[in-house]
């Protein structure tokens, strides 16, 4: 298992004017994720995103998790992204679609092995090397420990070369001999 947990939730959802004066408002979400290390809080990070990085983010985050099918299936699902001409941009959508995102991200940064999913932690604003150093934390102390375990088989392994060495000379003899029983007979 990994030794850090992620906790993100959705803080805010408002609705910027666009760039120029033909632009529509756009709604933008702003996630707060704490980043966990044995149930201490280590990094709090803010990131900003529309909903169509959410909908280009799940597509990594239900693939990451396909091969796990318990944990593919407990992500719930965004919703659809309805043109605005078909639904007005009221506070009322822009809060059914906060619910459904926070649920989501919410769900999908605390699932097993969702720090290790590169694309979800530069999304909730962690650059890889804050998140890879704690990844790493695990795996460097079972280096260590394969090390030692390491030169314990290469000393068994040696062993077992010299045995069987030994074996192939006492094999190779004996089909010598057999042969020159063969030959004798």
């Amino acid at each position: 298992t990994c030794p850090i947990q992620m906790l993100s939730s959705i803080v805010s959802a408002e609705y910027i004017e666009g760039s120029t004066s033909k632009k529509d408002k756009r709604g933008v979400f702003t996630i707060e994720t704490k980043l966990y290390h044995k149930h201490e809080v280590i990094a709090v990070k803010m990131a900003t995103h529309r909903f169509n990085d959410f909908l280009d983010l799940s597509s990594d985050v239900y693939a990451f998790f396909r091969s796990r099918p318990a944990l593919y299936n407990a992500l719930p699902s965004l919703p659809w992204r309805i043109p605005k001409f078909i639904v007005s941009q009221g506070p009322e959508e822009l809060e059914q679609r906060r619910s459904s995102i926070h649920a989501w991200i919410q769900k999908a940064s605390s699932m097993p092995g969702s720090p290790m999913l590169p694309s979800l932690t530069k999304f909730l604003g962690f650059n890889h090397d804050e998140v890879k150093a704690y990844i790493d934390y695990k795996f460097t102390n079972n280096d260590s420990n394969s090390k030692t375990t390491a030169s314990s088989v290469s000393d068994k392994s040696d062993n077992n070369e010299k045995q069987s060495s030994n074996n192939n000379t006492n094999s190779s003899e004996k089909p010598k001999s057999q042969q020159m029983d063969l030959e004798v007979v």
